[in-house]
């Protein structure tokens, strides 16, 4: 009897250790996979290297091209990364074993060596690639994986965050309280996420300014990772309160490198960020909003406004709002709409005119950062207002910038943001006037243009001319070695790009086609006509502007297919200015709403041929052999 229990027993005991075991490799297992997206953390073997005396662990990668990848933090020596191999391990590399407490002295960047880990059947090919030209991010998560931040942006988790300058010197070491997902495209678009930080304490990162709320950006679309930083800093150079401060940072979390991110402030009410008197939700207090989507305001927690023109802005400051200051901040943008709205541009419910309402020149910085870099999302998405709160003052102001993902002739947004010849931030969204974008209305007032050219000419134009002459070539090239990693992190297998080098000079001629275009307009007196053109591709636009007395080509506009429509013929769901972006992309400038588009039967498609180009003036099939001769020219396609 005796026998058999101990018999039980021991079968027991040892089913328990083989679920233990079966178990804790699992876990091991996820954990190791879960660290990075679409890649494979080898078992057995890693790195650490060393600077002020912390020592930081760096993981081996096995890239989606089946090439194991070493990415080297840009401070470190090849003589500074040690070996680690676990017992029971082997690593080998280039036909010699290395051993734990072993460097890669003896080894170089960018070259292929031949890899043998333990349980491989066969070599496979490593590469050590190394970073450089930023600062160095290590943050490590409380669960010591990524698997549910980049999941859920719902899901927060605590975890420490150390960042190095540069020269491998400790910049910051801390807590962090909150490590959560961020962003609407930007995530959802790509497995390389962007992330809200939240410090246990405000500090001053990398010179930024003391504060407890960052964001990293992660350039989702951009591969040169120079669009937000280059505007930004822009921004701040001419003089646009409280542009964010950021800085370029190779990202390693938990060890695995993800990376070129974009450390920036978070655009709030603080000290150190948009510096206004605090809130006290009364109607003279200050606020700070912006321009969203109505779906995403009315699927979202936090308060919001609707202004006359079917515009939807998110009330970010103050979080916990009056119900007195919201209606204050709807009345205040209902007045400028009403305004804008009147030949002589004076309200007639207020009597104040649009120039007593806003901030001339912090809208003219604004309007002339959207219009520059032809940011895809000017006047309907990610355009920050506020009010100072201060006594006296009561005009609403335009900033901070904010999110050039979409800009600055990226090639992989819609066709219209990457023709420099053209102007797309105070585009008459043709067709609906009662959802004018309020750019298109300052742009036609006098008082706005001409100091709209002033400031181009004063204060823009001499750093635009930099930039296009060295600035961009000397940033891209400091950071070329972290876009060459970053790329092959996250581009390895992408068929819609081709290299780092070919999107930089896509953008290098966007911009210095974009000076040209925009000189001789403002400043050389150019009699342009301005043409937008809409097809049936789900409500997509496209702008362009033709010299008076010229013919504009059809050649020139994108050939409308079958393809680009739907069954149904119909256009896209979407709607400029109540803010949805319908089934197409959030760059695509779909316009006008749903309503008024299905009762538009003559721009409906069955999606079987295409008619003509139609002008929207005399409703009739455009002549392109005409020279033009209008100020503005607004054409639709027509199916039959």
């Amino acid at each position: 009897m005796r026998d058999k229990i101990k018999k039980r027993i021991m079968v027991l005991v040892f089913t328990l250790c083989f679920l233990m075991l079966g178990s804790a490799i699992y876990i091991v297992d996820q954990v190791r996979r879960s660290r990075s997206q679409a890649v494979e953390i080898p078992y057995g073997c890693s790195f650490t290297v060393e600077s002020d005396g912390v020592e930081r662990e760096i993981q081996l990668l096995k890239e989606t091209n089946g090439i194991y990848y070493l990415y080297v933090p840009g401070y470190a020596e090849l003589s500074d990364m040690q070996v680690h191999v676990s017992f029971g391990s082997r690593f080998y590399l280039d036909g010699r074993q290395l051993k734990t407490g072993d460097t890669l002295s003896a080894y170089e960047c960018d070259k292929e060596y031949s890899l043998l880990l333990s349980g491989q059947k066969k070599e496979e090919t490593l590469v050590i690639v190394r970073t450089g030209g930023m600062a160095t991010l290590y943050l490590d998560t409380a669960s010591g994986n990524m698997n549910h931040l980049v999941r859920s942006k719902d899901y927060q988790e605590e975890g420490d965050l150390l960042i190095y300058t540069e020269d491998g010197c400790l910049d910051y070491s801390g807590d962090v309280d909150k490590i959560q997902g961020r962003g609407n495209t930007s995530w959802r678009d790509t497995e390389k996420k962007p992330f809200n930080l939240r410090l246990s304490e405000e500090a001053d990162l990398l010179g930024m300014g003391s504060g407890k709320r960052w964001v990293l950006i992660n350039n989702y679309n951009e591969v040169t990772n120079l669009s937000n930083k280059l505007i930004y800093d822009l921004a701040d150079q001419v003089g646009l309160a409280y542009s964010p401060d950021c800085q370029l940072v190779d990202a390693y979390f938990n060890g695995v490198y993800y990376g070129v991110y974009l450390l920036s402030e978070k655009i709030e009410i603080a000290e150190n960020r948009v510096a206004v008197t605090e809130p006290d939700n009364s109607s003279d207090s200050s606020y700070l909003v912006t321009m969203n989507f109505k779906y995403r305001v009315e699927a979202g927690d936090e308060a919001y406004i609707r202004t006359a023109r079917n515009y939807y802005m998110t009330i970010t400051a103050p979080k916990d709002v009056s119900e007195e200051l919201q209606d204050q901040i709807a009345s205040d943008f209902r007045a400028l709409e009403r305004a804008l709205s009147e030949e002589d541009g004076i309200d007639p419910k207020t009597g104040k005119s649009w120039q007593d309402m806003i901030d001339l020149d912090s809208w003219v910085k604004k309007y002339l950062i959207e219009e520059i870099f032809e940011n895809v999302d000017a006047g309907r998405l990610s355009q920050y207002f506020y009010k100072t709160g201060q006594e006296g003052d009561d005009k609403i102001y335009a900033g901070p910038v904010w999110d050039y993902n979409s800009a600055f002739g990226n090639a992989h947004t819609d066709q219209a943001s990457h023709n420099p010849n053209c102007l797309k931030a105070n585009a008459r969204w043709i067709k609906y006037p009662k959802q004018r974008n309020w750019f298109y209305d300052l742009y036609h007032q006098e008082a706005f243009y001409n100091r709209m050219v002033e400031i181009y000419e004063q204060d823009f134009l001499p750093l635009l001319n930099e930039l296009a002459d060295h600035g961009m070539a000397d940033l891209a090239e400091q950071i070329q070695d972290s876009n060459h990693a970053n790329f092959l992190r996250w581009k390895v297998s992408a068929e819609n790009y081709t290299n780092v080098e070919d999107e930089y000079d896509t953008m290098h001629q966007f911009l210095v086609d974009r000076i040209a275009f925009l000189n001789s307009d403002w400043l050389e007196g150019v009699d342009y006509c301005y043409i937008t053109t809409r097809d049936v591709r789900m409500g997509s636009f496209t702008y362009y502007a033709i010299p008076k007395g010229e013919v504009f080509s059809e050649d020139t506009l994108p050939e409308p297919t079958r393809d680009e429509v739907g069954e149904s013929g119909s256009e896209g769901s979407g709607s400029e200015g109540s803010g949805s972006e319908g089934s197409g992309s959030e760059g695509s400038g779909s316009e006008g709403s749903a309503e008024e588009a299905s009762s538009e039967s003559k721009i409906k498609s069955s999606g079987k041929t295409f008619v003509a180009w139609y002008d929207e003036h005399t409703k009739e099939p455009y002549d392109f052999s005409k020279p033009v001769t209008r100020d503005e020219l607004h054409l639709y396609g027509v199916w039959e």
